[in-house]
């Protein structure tokens, strides 16, 4: 019996029930959320751990996409260049979705980003244009 029992928990689906979001994840949503704000204040301290969590999860391109916010000299190049490494990160986020997660466009600057799960938080507008945007639906 005692080998029964083991044999069924073994083969009970566990890793499924705890989702594991790539590193790169959490940098890229402290500087959304930083720039929905209207503000670079510790935005610096994320660029290395995104750069850094990106390139171990062989997204290269984006890796060094994001490498170049660190000169940026002004809010909105950083909105620029974040929108770049969004652009790159694009088929990546429509294809794995996540719980919490939301995948969102903004018409007005034709750019996509990925965000927590709750009310639109435009990191390209942040104040001017905060709620714009739309949820797209993940496949």
């Amino acid at each position: 019996m005692k080998t029964l029992f083991a044999l069924l928990f073994t083969l009970l689906p566990t890793a499924s029930l705890a989702e594991t979001r790539p590193a790169f994840i959490a940098p890229y949503l402290e500087i959304q959320t930083i720039l929905a704000k209207d503000s670079t204040d510790g935005l610096p301290a994320q660029i290395p751990t995104l750069v850094s969590a990106l390139k171990k999860a062989g997204q290269e391109k984006a890796s060094k996409a994001a490498g170049l916010l660190e000169g940026a000299k002004s809010i909105a190049e950083y909105r620029d260049r974040f929108q770049k490494v969004s652009e790159i990160l694009l088929p990546w986020m429509k294809k794995h979705k996540m719980k919490g997660l939301i995948l969102a466009y903004c018409p007005m600057k034709k750019a996509y980003w990925l965000q927590a799960k709750g009310d639109l938080r435009n990191p390209y507008y942040g104040a001017e244009m905060l709620e714009c945007g739309v949820e797209e639906e993940q496949k």
